[in-house]
């Protein structure tokens, strides 16, 4: 599904301007958390325990905003920071790295 919606104040985000777009929804995805290893090994410190990994069929692009609406209604929301094509898995799956921007810190 896709939808065009017009900037926003969002208030589940502190009332912060989201600029105008597309909202794709998903139905194959995971959201899953960084492992271990690739926090320790991560070079430069880029990462911490509040990114995540984004698994799905979908092309999209760095700095693209991912809203992750969780079961029980509440939002988390993830600025895309860099993508692996992992195709050669399976047709068309890409995994994005995901930097949460709704916390403060």
């Amino acid at each position: 599904m896709i939808k065009t919606v017009r900037g926003f104040y969002d208030t589940d985000n502190h009332g912060r301007w989201t600029e105008a777009g597309e909202i794709f929804k998903l139905d194959l995805f995971a959201i899953v958390p960084m492992s271990n290893d690739e926090l320790r090994f991560d070079a430069g410190g880029t990462f911490n325990h509040d990114n995540r990994k984004l698994y799905c069929y979908k092309k999209f692009e760095k700095g693209d905003i991912v809203i992750n609406v969780m079961d029980d209604g509440s939002k988390r929301n993830y600025k895309i920071l860099s993508c692996q094509d992992y195709s050669d898995f399976d047709k068309d799956l890409v995994i994005y790295y995901l930097e949460r921007t709704d916390v403060d810190g």
